[in-house]
């Protein structure tokens, strides 16, 4: 018989595999997470599950070796089951039920939202400061990217297509959905709330993945306008936005300082700007500048420090955001476009295989 907690650990080594893996901690805290997530009889068949969804009787000839799958019907009743946990993917195509394997982030972890146990968000801190922080930015092709927030785009500020998230919106046919974000609500459970909004319902959500979710009762269908009202909230109250980095929008994460696990991590880092897809950073013009700071406190990264009582930006640590820019009274700081601009993959695909190509060439 295979002992439980090497089930565990072939499941913990079968995710870091994944573009975004799921690393071995000293302390073993990754298999606690595990533990709260899949169940023994999961775990072995999260094994068997491929990143390209798979049909239901193609998996049940990998699994049919096992005493509790005992049928089609049973396997179909256990995915379904996992699926109901938010713990695998699950589509249909064809009126034909196909499963995926999830990763950590962005996937099984974010599901876990409105379900939260403060032992649980103890542990993902832990994950974070330990391994996961550093190998979510280890490939520095990131999941997300940051685009600035609408009121930073002056006139004089040449914007791509897919760095204009109102006109993104505008485009899309929906449907839209807005969900709470997973690390404010976790966050909150540690006794830590959010220092920057009250309300945490800034996870925001397109297309297919809105559909799914709001079926699910995870997130609240919400109109286009109430969509763009959330966007440009976001920004007036000190969020980053971070759209997943594909063309197109399909998630837009809103994202603080204080919370954000993304956001948390990356500031540790000395050069935390080269962790991010990002087209612009923040120009200051001296001339105009009054040194009234409000820039510092608008600043989520720690990227502008004071120095003989004057605001300096330290381009190693400006993600281009814009939301030093959008609050200054003088209009003393604007953005400016980088030289080399980084274009978005077109798709998930082309987004995931990218990053496991820079994963394996780091190995």
């Amino acid at each position: 018989m295979v002992d439980e907690l090497e089930i565990y650990r072939e499941l913990q080594e079968y995710l870091d595999k994944l573009p975004v893996g799921f690393p071995r901690t000293v302390s073993g805290v990754e298999i606690r997470i595990l533990k709260y997530i899949f169940n023994p009889l999961e775990a072995r068949i999260a094994l068997k599950l491929t990143a390209i969804p798979n049909t239901l009787e193609n998996i049940f000839k990998k699994v049919k070796h096992l005493k509790e799958v005992t049928s089609i019907k049973k396997l179909e009743l256990i995915l379904n089951k996992m699926v109901e946990k938010r713990i695998i993917f699950h589509v249909i195509r064809d009126k034909i039920s196909y499963y995926a394997i999830m990763m950590y982030v962005i996937g099984f972890f974010e599901a876990q939202v409105n379900q939260l146990t403060p032992d649980f968000m103890k542990d993902v801190k832990l994950y974070q400061e330990e391994a996961f922080g550093e190998e979510y930015h280890r490939v520095k092709f990131p999941q997300m990217r940051t685009i600035p927030i609408e009121s930073s785009i002056t006139p004089e500020l040449t914007v791509g297509d897919q760095d204009n998230i109102i006109k993104l919106v505008e485009m899309s046919n929906g449907p839209f959905a807005a969900m709470n974000c997973i690390c404010k609500q976790g966050m909150a459970l540690l006794g830590k709330e959010c220092k920057q909004v009250k309300d945490i319902e800034t996870c925001l959500l397109f297309g297919i993945p809105a559909q799914i979710w709001s079926e699910d009762k995870i997130a609240r269908r919400i109109s286009k306008k109430e969509m763009i009202n959330k966007i440009k909230t976001a920004g007036e109250s000190g969020l980053v936005l971070q759209p997943i980095n594909f063309q197109g929008v399909h998630a837009i994460c809103c994202c603080c300082g204080c919370c954000c696990l993304i956001l948390t991590s990356a500031k540790k880092f000395q050069r935390p700007a080269e962790l991010f897809a990002s087209n612009y950073h923040a120009v200051k013009n001296e001339e105009l500048c009054i040194d009234c700071q409000t820039c510092l406190k608008r600043c989520q990264m720690d990227a502008i420090h004071i120095i003989d009582e004057k605001p300096i930006i330290n381009l190693d640590r400006c993600i281009g955001c814009g939301l030093c820019v959008s609050t200054c009274p003088q209009n003393a700081i604007h953005l400016q476009k980088k030289e080399i601009i980084i274009h978005p993959p077109k798709d998930a695909s082309e987004l995931y295989q990218q990053i496991l190509k820079r994963k394996k060439d780091s190995n």
